[in-house]
């Protein structure tokens, strides 16, 4: 059977919240519970920086600050906290994180060592090349033998290694940086998820980078948030974020942020 973690994770979800009643608008139930938020600064419009480098903002940051307010629980040392992808995973193996994200992907893998939200945002990866440089990329078969990064510890890795065995696979620390070394030819392409590509190359039009039209690997790309496992947090977590998606919540944040038509179909 085809494996599909959008199903598994929705199911799983479905029967946790079974256990216990939906309300409309949590009432305070982890008031006085100090939680360890950690987003992954460099997947806009998800979590960025702007001003304040110590502060990250995005669709992910709202999120928690909206099931902030409706569970009542403060952030430890009252922020959010920035950290790389493969830091976070450390911490959280640690029990040293009670929430991670960023735009984040539930996979196989990582369903071995956390629990995961409800899925709120459903996409799938694309390629991000130079029009000046490379402009006959219109697909990820273009790339055999090309030079391709991909962020560390994500599904475009998995996906590059599987799909393209005879290109030359880049591992990047850091996504922004990535993008500029495909507009000045140090590399020939990124593979990553659609919306932030798409969005940091209508943001830079002077760097004359595109996008690829299709999209890939999408049971891949679920976003989510990943929670510590077994925590007793979890539960109230899951309710609150069911709630803010029937109410009409999360559509308002993902429509702040340019995202509402960005999904995949």
């Amino acid at each position: 059977m085809h494996f599909s973690f959008k199903h598994l994770a929705a199911a799983a979800a479905a029967v946790f919240l079974s256990l216990q009643p939906l309300s409309a608008q949590a009432d305070g139930e982890l008031s006085g519970v100090s939680l360890r938020v950690y987003l992954d600064p460099v997947n806009c419009p998800f979590a960025f920086f702007t001003d304040n480098v110590v502060k990250p903002v995005g669709l992910d940051a709202d999120i928690i600050y909206e099931l902030q307010k409706r569970l009542g629980f403060h952030l430890q040392d009252e922020r959010i906290y920035p950290l790389m992808r493969g830091d976070q995973f450390e911490l959280l193996r640690r029990g040293e994180a009670d929430i991670i994200g960023g735009g984040m992907s539930a996979t196989e893998d990582r369903a071995k060592f956390m629990d995961f939200s409800p899925i709120y945002f459903d996409t799938g990866m694309a390629v991000l090349y130079s029009k000046k440089l490379n402009p006959g990329i219109r697909s990820y078969q273009d790339l055999e033998g090309k030079t391709v990064m991909v962020p560390a510890d994500s599904s475009a890795e998995v996906f590059a290694r599987e799909n393209l065995p005879n290109s030359k696979i880049e591992i990047s620390h850091n996504i922004t940086l990535s993008y500029f070394a495909v507009a000045y030819g140090k590399v020939d392409a990124v593979i990553y998820d659609r919306p932030i590509l798409t969005y940091f190359a209508d943001t830079m039009p002077s760097l004359n980078l595109a996008v690829t039209d299709e999209t890939l690997a999408r049971n891949e790309s679920q976003y989510t948030f990943g929670l510590q496992p077994g925590s007793p947090y979890n539960r109230y977590f899951m309710q609150a974020f069911n709630a803010i998606k029937e109410d009409g919540t999360l559509d308002k944040l993902k429509a702040k942020w340019g995202l509402s038509a960005a999904e995949a179909k």
